[in-house]
């Protein structure tokens, strides 16, 4: 598919679920586009769709050929709505549990995930691209060290937004958007001392330590809170 094609395919799609019920938190027009320009060259025969919503990026995945689409999602509202806007896709499995038995070429991840399930998932052997829908720096950086542990060396890039390239507008006029970020996974045999290399490289664009300090800093906040009111008690 040409860059024209991918930008119809990716509009297309966000304007479909941008008028459907629940959609204010839907994939961006400028991370669907982005995502399928990530993934244009790759052979993605099955991919996980985490945090999967009312459906925007399940249904996206869904055209690509032959690509099998398994759909996480825990809020009962959104998948009511997710069964109801992508009914007859049968390329497409909505679950509520973890899915441990797949190896997926891609994982995308639109909502919260732990450092334990980010460590379940990166097992799979075939996994090729791993997509980050919005922000979620947290995310980022756990997924960033978790590839290490894994041996797994990896690219990351943070992507820009696309609305004043084609012309578009974004919530409320604006001309930026959130545009995802992705990492892509070597095909090399997993090896610990180039993922430490790698790892090293893309230090400066994941921020892995910045929100790692921010971390340690709640925490020490929470537990300073807990002391304080045991104090309190233990002195009433």
């Amino acid at each position: 598919m040409t860059t024209v094609s991918l930008q119809k395919i990716a509009h297309d799609n966000y304007i479909y679920f941008k008028q459907l019920e629940g959609s204010n938190h839907i994939a961006t027009f400028s991370s669907q586009l982005n995502l399928l320009e990530t993934i244009k060259n790759y052979e993605i025969k099955k991919a996980l769709d985490w945090g999967a919503g009312i459906g925007t990026i399940s249904n996206l995945l869904s055209k690509n050929k032959d690509c099998q689409v398994i759909a996480y999602e825990l809020n009962s509202w959104c998948r009511n709505q997710f069964t109801r806007n992508l009914v007859g896709k049968n390329s497409i499995t909505l679950t509520n549990e973890l899915p441990l038995d797949s190896d997926f070429d891609l994982i995308v991840i639109d909502d919260d995930i732990t450092r334990r399930q980010i460590s379940k998932l990166l097992r799979s052997r075939r996994l090729k691209v791993v997509f980050v829908e919005g922000w979620r720096n947290k995310t980022v950086g756990n997924l960033s060290f978790g590839l290490l542990l894994k041996g797994k060396s990896s690219q990351f890039k943070r992507c820009a937004s696309r609305l004043l390239e084609f012309d578009l507008q974004g919530k409320n006029g604006t001309r930026v958007e959130k545009s995802g970020s992705y990492f892509i996974i070597s095909a090399e045999k997993n090896s610990f001392p180039l993922a430490l290399i790698s790892w090293i490289n893309r230090l400066n664009k994941t921020n892995e330590f910045e929100e790692f300090l921010k971390e340690i800093y709640y925490w020490i906040a929470r537990t300073l809170a807990v002391r304080s009111r045991i104090d309190k008690l233990r002195k009433s």
